[in-house]
């Protein structure tokens, strides 16, 4: 060793082919982060062949030359396997080097052929060139850097969370090689040293998968929620055919395109901007996930490229930690634009996850080509469709709903869905429209095993009694319609509506 600061332990020597020798060990602190791996290589007299060359590529936390092994492959390269300390405990490790030609010159990582252990592994492949790996069993992490190209081929193994990770400025674009196995891929931000590659500055990805990124009916999450403002992201995901992606946005701008299934592109805590793209392509299913209080100063108003191809928009209650830690209860203020929705294809907004205290406001009264299926959530919800024939379930708490034009259907689940004390209103009920009451059991002394249909009694009272009377009264333009299904003669859900007339047409019983 030629550093004599801190202390250098654990040497280890390996013969080589032509009759030298390499040495290999730790010594602290010489690579900036704890210990480091060196080595240099000697020829058959014993003389120093090359100068002193650190084997670790990550230099977070303690790379150990106690448990260090060296292979010379049939081409003369040499491969290291250690074990090393990083910021999420011990890992395995592996590089390769080429031996040069000429003596005393620097061995420099090369094409790398890894195959992992049957625990998980981390293979450090940030040095570069085109390698091929393959992780085996457990969940193993392939750490790239600013060195993935599509020459590299990666096989997770059997792993349920093989990860590839790539740190550096991929706004050049770079388009996926072979990949099998993998689960997902995840693009660092700039400031993360966890690996040893953060920059300070903020990088950028673009994206492009092929049609072998994704085997047949799987589907890879592609995880940039932790890119800074700043920090741009582009995916295209057009050429994949029978493949799904699960794509996280960041802070900074994201052009997202799936592929031709169903993909999901989701959206946490101040994610979604005015300049975010997302465009399903193929598939019957494409949803965006929004998670975060979207209202007031951050409401969005959808621009007519924005969502492109999009079949549902999933709101996420701040209870729902599934894609992110979640956090206090959340509002969304959503307006659409007519082109976000197509001729011929079906929308529809999902806020059935909400709980009591959150709440949508939605304007999707530019609409004027689909009717659209909206769920509101256990909150007051606000919500005022177009100009098609629109299915509006209010969910819990008292509801603000208008139809638009068309023939529209107010549908109810549950009594619970409008009581006298959190009561619903249709503020727009016309002819053609119609309040669904089918899901209701009329008669809850019958159990759950029956659903029962209600009798509508008009304007009288109820019956003592008798379960399962709807009734329905005008004052001054404003209805209210009352359904008991217990018999006691006492309104068990309550809604209000302003219609010209209600008669037993305008109820699916």
């Amino acid at each position: 060793a030629t550093t004599t600061a801190g202390a250098q332990d654990f040497p280890s020597i390996h013969s080589l082919s032509d009759g030298g020798f390499v040495v290999s060990w730790q010594s602290a602190g010489q690579d900036g982060d704890g210990i480091g791996l060196y080595a240099r290589l000697f020829g058959a007299d014993g003389e120093p062949a090359s100068a002193e060359f650190l084997v670790n590529q990550s230099t977070v936390g303690d790379q150990r030359g106690d448990f260090v092994n060296v292979t010379q492959l049939e081409n003369g390269d040499l491969v290291f396997a250690w074990w090393g300390a990083g910021s999420d405990g011990n890992g395995v490790y592996t590089r390769r080097f080429d031996i040069p030609d000429s003596g005393g010159a620097t061995p420099t990582p090369g094409d790398d052929v890894l195959t992992g252990t049957p625990g998980g592994d981390v293979m450090d492949l940030s040095a570069g060139g085109d390698d091929t790996v393959s992780g085996g069993a457990g969940d193993d992490g392939f750490f790239f850097g600013a060195a993935y190209t599509s020459g590299d081929v990666v096989d997770g193994g059997a792993g349920t969370l093989d990860q590839i990770g790539l740190q550096g400025d991929y706004a050049g674009g770079v388009t996926l090689g072979a990949i099998t196995g993998v689960e997902m891929l995840v693009l660092i931000t700039g400031t993360d040293n966890r690996f040893g590659g953060a920059t300070g500055s903020n990088l950028s990805y673009a994206i492009t998968a092929t049609n072998a990124s994704v085997a047949a009916g799987f589907t890879l999450a592609v995880q940039a929620n932790t890119l800074r403002a700043g920090e741009a992201f582009t995916f295209n995901g057009a050429a994949e055919l029978d493949g799904a992606f699960l794509t996280f946005g960041g802070l900074g701008t994201d052009m997202l395109t799936g592929g031709q299934q169903s993909d999901g592109f989701f959206f946490g805590i101040g994610r979604w901007g005015a300049s975010d793209r997302v465009d399903g392509q193929g598939g019957t299913m494409d949803q965006l996930g929004l998670q975060g209080d979207y209202s007031g100063a951050n409401a969005i108003t959808f621009g007519a490229s924005q969502l492109v191809s999009i079949e549902t928009i999933a709101l996420l209650s701040g209870t729902d930690s599934r894609f992110s830690d979640g956090g206090a209860g959340f509002d969304y203020d959503l307006t659409l634009a007519d082109a976000n929705v197509l001729i011929g294809t079906t929308f529809a907004i999902n806020a059935s996850l909400l709980q009591a205290g959150e709440s949508l406001t939605l304007n999707a009264s530019a609409e004027s080509d689909v009717g659209i299926t909206v769920f509101g959530g256990a909150g007051d919800d606000v919500l005022v469709l177009g100009r098609q024939d629109d299915r509006i379930t209010g969910g819990g708490g008292a509801d603000l709903l208008t139809g638009g034009l068309g023939d529209d259907r107010f549908i109810y689940v549950s009594a619970a869905d409008s009581t006298a004390s959190a009561r619903d209103h249709i503020l727009d009920f016309t002819l053609g429209d119609r309040i669904d009451l089918s899901a209701i059991d009329a008669n809850s002394a019958n159990g759950a095993s029956t659903n029962d249909a209600f009798e509508f009694i008009g304007a009288m009272a109820f019956s003592a009694g008798v379960p399962g009377q709807l009734r329905a009264v005008s004052v001054n333009g404003i209805w209210t319609v009352e359904g008991d299904i217990d018999g006691d003669a006492i309104a068990d859900f309550s809604i209000q509506v302003t219609a010209a007339s209600l008669t037993a047409a305008e109820f699916i019983l």
